[in-house]
């Protein structure tokens, strides 16, 4: 949400000193941004409209999530960039980080700069530089602005996380939403799910506790680590969220995940990842969700593009384990299943997981690697004591239905021979 230009009158210096206070106070409990105007280092009048564009998009794709404080272009406007240090940034928009960039032209190419300041310090937190050709500027700088907010969404909540002890409803729900995806695929997540629980116990009304809870749940069921009873479960919270807030892209993540555990058509999560999508679009989990979902409705192409799209915004995102399950499904899908199995080994959970271990299989055996794909299975019953009934659902209803069931039980018939029954 953004702050306004105007702030409350005070009728002397006491009150206006106690809402600067007040504002600040809100700063230091919520990840907070103010996005200064770009410099202009080319020196040309043609640069300075795309400067404007870039830092438009910016603070409009920040500004969409709702637990982050951005201020708004007009406030910003009113100061002279150029005069202000971190100090002052502080102490006129009580924000604990500002951003700062430059552009400038060499020849055919658009070089952005960009930095991420602690106000209080004055210190570099997060820099990154981007370039562009001439030829395809509007998508070039179109790139940049989602790869930009995918960096700095995550980055900010780290930062605040380490710097804000105190105990409230939201920090527990932002803690919980960063291990979820940082840990997944894991088939039991606990540290979150817990997380999300202290969140409601603090505040019943918080959609995004309520959403998350739902996602966790039902991503457990879906991988093994919590049992099928707690469906109903993780439906009502999803409920609960979707009333709350309904035009919320966590929430309405929630609410895809779990009409993807329910029989429905997979096209109902699907537009509910759309909406999400449309709302934060630098958001690389909706994004690789949605492309996911798209591979899983006969668009595998399309969904493997999305999904390479959002690695390309984020390539280095601590979400990876999360990023490569669904394009390597989505990579199986489309029937490239040699580019499947290497991003899942490339994956740092590859071996602990056992989703990728039943991935890899079949992928395997769409190769006519059959000893392979046994191999891969295999694996799971070192893991523990997987069990055929949840696989031979998930396989049969809620993936890859570009191939026939006869393939399907052709792969599910190596179960048994792999200890898996």
């Amino acid at each position: 949400w953004c702050i306004d230009k105007k702030t409350p009158v005070a009728s002397d210096g006491r009150e206006r000193r106690k809402a600067v206070e007040q504002r600040r106070s809100l700063a230091t409990r919520k990840p907070s941004v103010a996005v200064l105007p770009f410099a202009n280092l080319s020196k040309a009048s043609e640069v300075d409209h795309l400067v404007e564009y870039l830092l438009d998009d910016i603070i409009m794709n920040l500004s969409r999530l709702p637990e982050m404080m951005v201020i708004s272009r007009s406030s910003i406007a009113t100061y002279n960039p150029k005069e202000m240090g971190s100090k002052d940034v502080l102490k006129k928009f009580g924000v604990k980080h500002m951003l700062e960039g430059s552009v400038r032209r060499v020849k055919d190419v658009f070089k952005v700069s960009i930095q991420l300041v602690d106000t209080e310090t004055g210190s570099n937190q997060w820099s990154d530089a981007f370039q562009c050709e001439d030829h395809d500027i509007d998508a070039a700088f179109e790139r940049i602005t989602l790869r930009v907010c995918a960096h700095l969404e995550p980055k900010l909540r780290s930062l605040n996380m380490r710097a804000n002890d105190a105990v409230e409803s939201w920090q527990f729900w932002q803690q919980g939403w960063c291990q979820m995806f940082t840990d997944a695929p894991l088939p039991v997540p606990h540290t979150a799910t817990e997380l999300f629980r202290k969140a409601l116990q603090i505040d019943a009304d918080n959609a995004l506790a309520h959403a998350s809870l739902a996602t966790a749940l039902s991503t457990g069921i879906l991988w093994g680590g919590v049992e099928h009873k707690e469906y109903s479960s993780a439906k009502e919270h999803a409920e609960i969220a979707f009333k709350l807030m309904p035009e919320n892209g966590a929430v309405l993540f929630g609410m895809a995940m779990t009409m993807f555990m329910e029989r429905t058509p997979l096209t109902v999560p699907l537009e509910y990842l759309r909406r999400a999508v449309e709302l934060e679009p630098s958001n690389v989990i909706y994004q690789n969700c949605l492309g996911y979902l798209e591979a899983m409705t006969g668009e595998a192409k399309v969904g493997v593009e999305r999904c390479q799209k959002a690695i390309e915004i984020s390539p280095k995102d601590a979400k990876e384990p999360f990023i490569s399950y669904m394009l390597s499904n989505s990579l199986i899908a489309n029937g490239e299943f040699e580019e499947a199995i290497e991003t899942m080994k490339n994956s740092r959970m590859f071996a602990s997981v056992d989703w990728f271990w039943i991935m890899a299989g079949f992928a395997y055996m769409q190769l006519n690697k059959r000893d392979e794909a046994l191999h891969s299975l295999k694996q799971l019953v070192q893991h523990g004591k997987p069990t055929k009934s949840f696989y031979n659902w998930a396989i049969k209803e809620r993936l890859w239905p570009q191939f026939s069931d006869t393939v399907k039980e052709d792969y599910l018939s190596l179960f048994a021979d792999a200890g898996i029954t």
